[in-house]
């Protein structure tokens, strides 16, 4: 049986799809906000049509200590239990890059929603910004 793992990722934006890649590479166009991945023969737009939506943001808040984990529910239109969401934890003027490096986020989906899981290794309080996708 094929195990699968999380892991944080954080592609690069960039304001041009960079002209040497390797193929698996993955950035975020900062002019249109949609996911790009190199296939090893051209860049394939996940934002495009089949592919998948356009990146929102959203601020997760955790008014009251919770420690380890805390969940956040977000309304959003459309996601279905089968949805595919790609998230990730973005700077904001509460969390810099140096403490998001020992967060993590995990996306599920939900009829209208999803609910954000927030992991931390200690305390977690306060307004989180996130980047999603839905596909």
């Amino acid at each position: 049986m094929a195990r699968e793992f999380l892991a944080a990722i954080r592609p690069a934006v960039v304001a041009a799809l960079p002209g040497s890649p390797a193929k698996g590479d993955t950035v975020v166009l900062d002019g249109n906000g949609h996911l790009y991945t190199y296939d090893g023969a051209a860049w394939v737009d996940n934002g495009a049509a089949g592919g998948g939506g356009s990146i929102a943001q959203s601020t997760l808040a955790v008014a009251t200590i919770q420690l380890g984990a805390a969940d956040i529910v977000v309304a959003v239109p459309g996601v279905t239990g089968t949805s595919k969401i790609l998230a990730q934890l973005v700077p904001n003027a509460e969390w810099d890059a140096d403490d998001l490096a020992e967060i993590s986020v995990v996306p599920t989906p939900g009829t209208d929603q999803i609910t954000f899981t927030i992991l931390r290794n200690g305390p977690i309080v306060g307004d989180f910004a996130v980047n999603y996708q839905v596909s």
